[in-house]
């Protein structure tokens, strides 16, 4: 290869223009893209929640008008089938990564 030509390779070598590794910047911009995802995930979720919460709000003002019950037992009952559920599904996930 000619001189001239090895020099010009040299002088449009990318790496000069780019920013050094460890910048600032490029922790800011990591830490955005980080919050943007997690709010994306935390507004999809909310919104997939909102029609559920709505119909429980709905069922519990009609039995709440109808003397049914009060709002503590209900209450109860929501969290404790909450409970119950989550530790199924986390108890079913923890054996199913365990090494035989």
């Amino acid at each position: 290869m000619c001189e001239h030509v090895k020099e010009k390779e040299k002088e449009s070598e990318p790496h000069d223009s780019l920013p050094a590794r460890g910048q600032p910047q490029d922790l800011f911009n990591t830490m955005g893209s980080m919050y943007a995802a997690v709010m994306f995930i935390g507004v999809l979720n909310a919104t997939s929640v909102q029609p559920v919460v709505s119909v429980e709000r709905t069922v519990f003002y009609r039995e709440r008008a109808a003397s049914m019950y009060s709002a503590l037992p209900y209450a109860f009952g929501q969290v404790s089938g909450s409970h119950i559920y989550k530790l199924l599904i986390h108890s079913t996930q923890l054996l199913s990564m365990r090494d035989h």
